[in-house]
């Protein structure tokens, strides 16, 4: 079944197949999603992320988000992660030290389901992938707090997204930590 998907996807990235009523940006978001589900196993290269590289201006933040996930999956993609990440800060508010991310996306969006709750969460699972490529950092634990605060905090989207982030950053946090046994 996953190879099947991954087909699908490869050639959806090869043909371009999604209808004419789709704009740019969202044709590019989709590619980026496409490529965020293949690079964890192996099926994406440098020259396929360069090719999309092209197209992140246009991509709405829920797509760099996921572009940022799969550069996170490939080698030799340090620049092209860091310029990713100013285009998304770009779109970031800060107060008190908390980072908000929003955008205006068009209503055609409504078709890709987009929500700004899912942007700043596939937000925060980036930033957390890229800090555990790069560095260390605190923002990705702010931006998690303010995703969940700025929606209906009774709804089981809310508490299924926050309790994913909460667990993602306890694991980063884990997986850093050095054991220190005694003899």
């Amino acid at each position: 079944m996953e190879a099947r998907l991954h087909d699908y996807l490869l050639a959806y990235l090869r043909h371009d197949s999604t209808p004419d009523f789709y704009s740019r940006s969202m044709r590019a978001t989709l590619h980026a999603m496409a490529l965020a589900a293949l690079a964890p196993h192996g099926k994406v290269n440098l020259a396929d992320m360069q090719r999309a590289h092209a197209h992140v201006k246009e991509m709405s933040l829920f797509g760099k988000a996921h572009y940022l996930l799969a550069l996170t999956q490939v080698a030799d993609t340090a620049d092209m992660q860091a310029e990713v990440v100013d285009m998304m800060r770009a779109h970031a508010n800060e107060t008190s030290g908390k980072f908000v991310f929003s955008e205006e996306v068009d209503v055609a969006y409504q078709r890709l389901l987009y929500s700004s709750l899912r942007t700043n969460c596939a937000i925060l699972s980036a930033l957390v992938a890229y800090d555990t490529t790069q560095h260390g950092g605190t923002t990705t634990q702010r931006c998690a707090v303010e995703a969940g605060a700025q929606h209906r905090p009774d709804t089981p989207e809310s508490d299924a997204l926050a309790q994913h982030a909460g667990k993602h950053l306890l694991y980063e946090r884990l997986d850093r930590l050095q054991p220190r046994l005694r003899a």
